[in-house]
């Protein structure tokens, strides 16, 4: 017995029960985004990577691709076909950035207290950061913002005696 979702509807379904966005999913799978996002925006009926978005998902692998038994407990047709219209009417996000001081106004910081190396590379990683969040979008600059709360959690600091 199939159903009457396309292969799109499921796996925005089946994306969204297991919490995952697409830059997400696409790092576990070995894709890229934009695939993810195409084969749900355009109503995909098939992908060569079906086996493993269904590993990857915790769903059953004939369900995702075509539909059959077993249909995961909760899925509704209606609401995954819903849920990926909603998609394209949501429009553009805008990635905001709180006032940062501006590269010149850090080096002035940085030679008023004795600018070092590590500032310049300061310097640098904002300017990337900010780049990134312009041409990147909210959900990658998100994920790149974790990203970094999860690394500065791994790093720690200890005194070491200088060697003479």
């Amino acid at each position: 017995m199939t159903d009457s979702s396309t292969f799109a509807d499921r796996l925005w379904w089946a994306r969204h029960r297991a919490g995952l966005g697409a830059t997400r999913l696409a790092r576990m799978v070995g894709c890229a985004q934009s695939l993810i996002s195409s084969l749900e925006r355009n109503n995909a009926e098939r992908s060569r990577l079906n086996n493993k978005f269904a590993d990857a998902l915790g769903v059953h692998r004939n369900w995702l691709a075509y539909g059959t038994a077993p249909v995961p407990p909760g899925f509704d047709p209606e609401q995954a076909r819903k849920g990926r219209g909603n998609m394209s009417e949501q429009g553009a996000s805008v990635v905001s950035v709180p006032h940062l001081p501006r590269i010149g106004e850090i080096g002035a910081i940085n030679m008023a207290v004795g600018g070092s190396s590590a500032d310049a590379l300061m310097k640098q990683l904002i300017s990337l950061f900010l780049d990134f969040a312009k041409v990147a979008g909210p959900e990658r600059t998100k994920g790149l913002i974790g990203t970094f709360e999860h690394l500065s959690g791994m790093v720690t600091f200890e005194e070491v005696p200088r060697q003479q």
